[in-house]
């Protein structure tokens, strides 16, 4: 199945309030090397599957960062310290934020976002594919490679200014617990 490259209405971050305040104020976010990322998958096993998936596919790392593009409360508990979840309505001019601000900081690297694939391999490749049991997370991911060839990668800081107008944060919902 062709991936739709059509940018969701909505991406939600789960994450530190503290975390997600930086992100809405300046826009920061971290850019994390695909095998790095993976491997702070929640779950052993998850991250574990993950890894494989990458070490088997040929070729450059990437640079990522994963939204989900739809809101389940579930959520919260895949990230356990999760107390809110940043909410970015306006993600064209979010997308088109990050793709310029991280194209001119680095200007030999080539950009993409889309849905992840859970289950089969996407025709984006690896940096886009997750094994059937994560398909809960929903992710929309944006990626970038190299076009030269590079030995190490390393994270990348990114602020695209603030974001304020076009998202907001919404906190963890109290538990309700059943007697």
């Amino acid at each position: 199945m062709p991936a739709s490259l059509a940018r969701p209405k909505q991406l939600y971050r789960f994450s530190e309030k503290k975390w997600l305040e930086r992100s809405l104020r300046t826009g920061e976010f971290r850019l994390q090397p695909l095998s790095t990322y993976v491997s702070q998958a929640s779950g052993a096993a998850r991250a574990h599957d993950a890894s494989l998936r990458v070490l088997r596919t040929p070729g450059p790392d990437f640079l990522v960062v994963s939204f989900a593009h739809r809101f389940d409360t579930a959520m919260f508990d895949d990230y356990p310290t999760a107390d809110a979840c940043l909410v970015i309505h306006d993600v064209e001019a979010f997308g088109e934020r990050l793709q310029a601000v991280v194209e001119r900081k680095l200007p030999l690297w080539t950009g993409i976002d889309a849905p992840v694939s859970y289950g089969e391999r996407s025709e984006l490749g690896a940096a886009f594919s997750r094994p059937a049991q994560d398909a809960g997370q929903h992710e929309w991911r944006f990626a970038w490679r190299s076009v030269k060839p590079v030995a190490q990668i390393e994270s990348v800081l990114v602020a695209i200014g603030s974001i304020e107008k076009i998202a907001e944060i919404i906190e963890r919902p109290a538990r309700v617990y059943a007697d």
